[in-house]
Protein backbone atom coordinates (compact mmCIF):
# COMPACT_ATOMS: atom_id res chain seq x y z
CA UNK A 1 0.00 0.00 0.00
CA UNK A 2 2.71 2.62 0.83
CA UNK A 3 4.49 1.38 -2.45
CA UNK A 4 0.90 3.03 -4.44
CA UNK A 5 0.78 6.00 -1.98
CA UNK A 6 4.02 6.43 -3.27
CA UNK A 7 3.46 5.91 -6.93
CA UNK A 8 0.41 8.52 -6.57
CA UNK A 9 2.07 10.79 -4.88
CA UNK A 10 5.04 10.32 -7.02
CA UNK A 11 3.23 11.39 -10.33
CA UNK A 12 1.28 14.19 -8.60
CA UNK A 13 4.25 17.12 -8.81
CA UNK A 14 4.61 16.33 -12.55
CA UNK A 15 0.63 16.59 -13.34
CA UNK A 16 0.95 20.39 -11.53
CA UNK A 17 4.01 21.06 -13.67
CA UNK A 18 1.66 20.46 -16.31
CA UNK A 19 -1.09 22.12 -15.08
CA UNK A 20 1.10 25.02 -14.09
CA UNK A 21 2.63 25.08 -17.57
CA UNK A 22 -1.18 25.53 -18.90
CA UNK A 23 -1.98 27.75 -16.72
CA UNK A 24 1.25 29.81 -17.40
CA UNK A 25 0.65 29.82 -21.23
CA UNK A 26 -2.96 30.67 -20.34
CA UNK A 27 -1.81 33.83 -18.63
CA UNK A 28 0.96 34.48 -21.55
CA UNK A 29 -2.12 33.77 -24.21
CA UNK A 30 -4.90 36.03 -22.01
CA UNK A 31 -1.60 38.75 -21.92
CA UNK A 32 -1.21 38.69 -25.35
CA UNK A 33 -4.89 39.18 -25.88
CA UNK A 34 -5.63 42.23 -23.65
CA UNK A 35 -1.84 44.07 -25.57
CA UNK A 36 -3.61 43.49 -29.06
CA UNK A 37 -6.86 44.69 -27.38
CA UNK A 38 -4.81 47.95 -25.80
CA UNK A 39 -2.63 48.63 -29.18
CA UNK A 40 -5.75 48.62 -31.02
CA UNK A 41 -7.28 51.40 -28.47
CA UNK A 42 -4.48 53.20 -28.64
CA UNK A 43 -4.22 53.35 -32.39
CA UNK A 44 -8.42 54.15 -32.38
CA UNK A 45 -7.20 56.88 -29.79
CA UNK A 46 -3.97 57.90 -31.72
CA UNK A 47 -6.27 58.66 -35.15
CA UNK A 48 -9.05 60.26 -33.54
CA UNK A 49 -6.54 62.93 -31.47
CA UNK A 50 -5.05 63.52 -34.96
CA UNK A 51 -8.34 64.20 -36.32
CA UNK A 52 -9.32 66.30 -33.41
CA UNK A 53 -6.66 68.50 -33.64
CA UNK A 54 -6.72 68.38 -37.38
CA UNK A 55 -10.36 70.12 -36.83
CA UNK A 56 -8.58 72.70 -34.25
CA UNK A 57 -6.30 73.77 -36.63
CA UNK A 58 -9.36 74.01 -39.32
CA UNK A 59 -11.18 76.30 -36.23
CA UNK A 60 -8.18 78.32 -35.27
CA UNK A 61 -7.56 79.42 -38.97
CA UNK A 62 -11.22 80.03 -39.40
CA UNK A 63 -11.30 82.44 -36.55
CA UNK A 64 -7.74 84.12 -37.69
CA UNK A 65 -9.24 84.82 -41.03
CA UNK A 66 -12.72 85.70 -39.51
CA UNK A 67 -10.27 88.61 -37.71
CA UNK A 68 -8.66 89.71 -40.27
CA UNK A 69 -11.84 90.13 -42.39
CA UNK A 70 -12.82 92.15 -39.48
CA UNK A 71 -9.95 94.25 -39.16
CA UNK A 72 -10.77 95.44 -42.50
CA UNK A 73 -14.11 96.10 -42.76
CA UNK A 74 -13.43 98.08 -39.29
CA UNK A 75 -10.70 100.01 -41.70
CA UNK A 76 -13.56 100.04 -44.38
CA UNK A 77 -15.66 101.44 -42.00
CA UNK A 78 -13.98 104.02 -41.28
CA UNK A 79 -13.19 105.33 -44.58
CA UNK A 80 -17.31 105.20 -45.00
CA UNK A 81 -17.79 107.29 -41.73
CA UNK A 82 -14.85 109.95 -43.15
CA UNK A 83 -16.67 110.05 -46.79
CA UNK A 84 -19.98 110.16 -45.26
CA UNK A 85 -19.21 113.01 -43.27
CA UNK A 86 -17.08 115.07 -46.12
CA UNK A 87 -20.69 114.46 -49.00
CA UNK A 88 -22.70 115.23 -45.44
CA UNK A 89 -20.55 118.64 -44.79
CA UNK A 90 -20.40 119.44 -48.84
CA UNK A 91 -24.64 118.93 -49.12
CA UNK A 92 -25.55 121.16 -46.28
CA UNK A 93 -23.05 123.64 -47.67
CA UNK A 94 -25.12 122.85 -51.11
CA UNK A 95 -28.50 123.26 -48.97
CA UNK A 96 -27.49 126.60 -47.31
CA UNK A 97 -25.96 128.54 -50.19
CA UNK A 98 -28.83 127.53 -53.04
CA UNK A 99 -31.28 128.56 -49.96
CA UNK A 100 -29.78 131.80 -50.05
CA UNK A 101 -30.68 131.88 -53.50
CA UNK A 102 -34.37 131.14 -53.47
CA UNK A 103 -33.73 128.07 -55.15
CA UNK A 104 -34.53 124.55 -53.88
CA UNK A 105 -31.60 121.98 -53.95
CA UNK A 106 -33.08 119.93 -56.53
CA UNK A 107 -33.46 122.80 -59.30
CA UNK A 108 -29.30 123.05 -59.53
CA UNK A 109 -28.76 119.42 -58.85
CA UNK A 110 -31.01 117.16 -60.63
CA UNK A 111 -30.46 113.95 -58.98
CA UNK A 112 -30.57 116.12 -55.19
CA UNK A 113 -32.78 113.30 -54.09
CA UNK A 114 -30.93 110.23 -55.22
CA UNK A 115 -28.04 111.81 -53.57
CA UNK A 116 -30.64 111.85 -50.38
CA UNK A 117 -31.91 108.68 -50.64
CA UNK A 118 -28.14 107.45 -50.96
CA UNK A 119 -26.70 109.32 -47.92
CA UNK A 120 -29.81 107.78 -45.91
CA UNK A 121 -28.99 104.26 -46.86
CA UNK A 122 -25.83 104.87 -46.30
CA UNK A 123 -26.31 106.22 -42.75
CA UNK A 124 -28.52 103.44 -41.62
CA UNK A 125 -25.64 100.95 -43.28
CA UNK A 126 -23.20 102.80 -40.94
CA UNK A 127 -25.63 101.98 -38.03
CA UNK A 128 -25.78 98.56 -39.15
CA UNK A 129 -21.93 98.19 -39.06
CA UNK A 130 -20.98 99.92 -36.13
CA UNK A 131 -23.28 97.56 -33.98
CA UNK A 132 -21.64 94.50 -36.11
CA UNK A 133 -17.79 95.94 -35.59
CA UNK A 134 -18.62 97.12 -31.99
CA UNK A 135 -19.57 93.73 -31.03
CA UNK A 136 -16.97 92.05 -29.76
CA UNK A 137 -16.30 88.18 -31.39
CA UNK A 138 -15.11 85.74 -28.68
CA UNK A 139 -15.04 81.92 -29.00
Amino acid sequence: MKNNIHKVYGKLPKNKLVLSKKLKLSIAADLDRSYDIMRDALDIHTNSLNELESKVQTFIDAKEDMLYSKQDEVDRFEELQRQYGIVSDVLQELETKVGELGFAPSDLFPSYQELINTLDYIENEVERSREFIISDINF
